[in-house]
């Protein structure tokens, strides 16, 4: 997606080759092996250097993730939280995803999405149902509710639109929905008519990310030991490296052009975090923020010496004055 930072996204019935979903440079591919491949959800590879994540068996037509930061906390003081990515296909009559197994009771903080395939009158007012499409979504919404979860789709905005306009009208069938202890940190959800090659359209779903908690461990690359005092590697990273790259289950030889992207992105990714495993690690105290960066040091070091040469040139302030500084972020 141009112009967004997308840290997981969630696909329904993806577009196959050779049987698997494509891959996206700079993603993790999540798909559950099946007959036929009816979810995935691709994970920013930025976002797993932080994440671990664990699939929960569920049908077919959910893919089940369970998401926990591996230091600090992920959604407020929250350190785990669960993405339920569906495709509600329809068969028979019916449908291929059962409500209980969709909406499932946690104590967790909880993101539904996906193509329900269902009609409702709380996304679409104005349309008019038959007693069979209304008794379906009914029965979906009422489970929805009863177990806390919340619709936060935009009343009126479609999410399909069919090839052929004058015969068919626009359907609301794709939903997000978030349970009770996730509804305050939704943000917004916008739709974004970017034609997908598909008839649905893209919904973004933007989370409150920020922690409350203290600073997280950091690198304290200052004290790393690269050479020793003849300015020869530290033999201990030089075993590190040599294991890295003789292992097979962590760098991995380039062999082709489609592939090159992400394999390097791969390799990348497992050495930082490597390397981050080696060094030491700045231990947090209670005067650290969680929300401090180099660029609010660098603006204080700019403030603090403008207000001593404000002072020593006799500009108007007097010693002993206290002002405060404001940043909007």
């Amino acid at each position: 997606m141009k112009g967004f930072d997308i840290s997981f996204e969630c696909v329904q019935d993806p577009p196959l080759y050779n049987g698997q979903p494509r891959r996206a440079p700079g993603y993790e591919c999540i798909l559950l092996v099946t007959s036929k491949v009816g979810v995935c959800t691709y994970v920013s590879l930025r976002v797993l250097l932080d994440i671990s994540f664990v699939v929960v068996p569920r049908e077919q037509d959910i893919l089940y993730l369970r998401v926990f930061v591996k230091e600090g906390f992920l959604l407020g003081n929250n350190s785990s939280f669960g993405i339920i990515n569906t495709y509600n296909r329809q068969a028979e009559g019916g449908h291929t995803v059962s409500a209980e197994n969709l909406f499932t009771e946690t104590n967790e903080l909880t993101l539904v999405v996906g193509d329900l395939n269902i009609d409702t009158v709380y996304t679409d007012p104005l349309r008019s149902l038959e007693l069979g499409e209304r008794r379906r979504g009914e029965h979906y919404m009422r489970l929805a509710a009863l177990r806390g979860y919340n619709i936060i789709n935009m009343p009126g905005i479609y999410t399909r639109f069919p090839d052929n306009s004058t015969l068919h009208r626009p359907y609301i069938i794709d939903y997000t929905l978030v349970n009770n202890l996730l509804l305050a940190k939704v943000l917004r959800w916008k739709d974004v008519y970017q034609r997908s090659g598909l008839d649905h359209i893209i919904i973004i779903t933007e989370l409150d990310s920020e922690g409350l908690g203290l600073a997280r461990p950091a690198p304290d690359w200052e004290k790393m030991e690269w050479k020793n005092e003849k300015g020869e590697p530290n033999p201990v990273i030089k075993l590190a490296l040599q294991r890295y790259l003789k292992e097979g289950d962590k760098y991995k030889e380039i062999y082709e052009a489609e592939s090159a992207e992400k394999v390097f992105s791969d390799n990348l990714r497992r050495l930082i975090h490597m390397v981050k495993n080696w060094d030491l690690q700045k231990t947090p105290t209670r005067w650290s923020k969680a929300w401090w960066t180099p660029d609010i040091t660098e603006l204080r070091r700019i403030y603090t010496t403008a207000a001593w040469r404000e002072g020593v040139m006799g500009a108007g302030w007097k010693k002993g004055t206290k002002r405060r500084m404001h940043i909007r972020m």
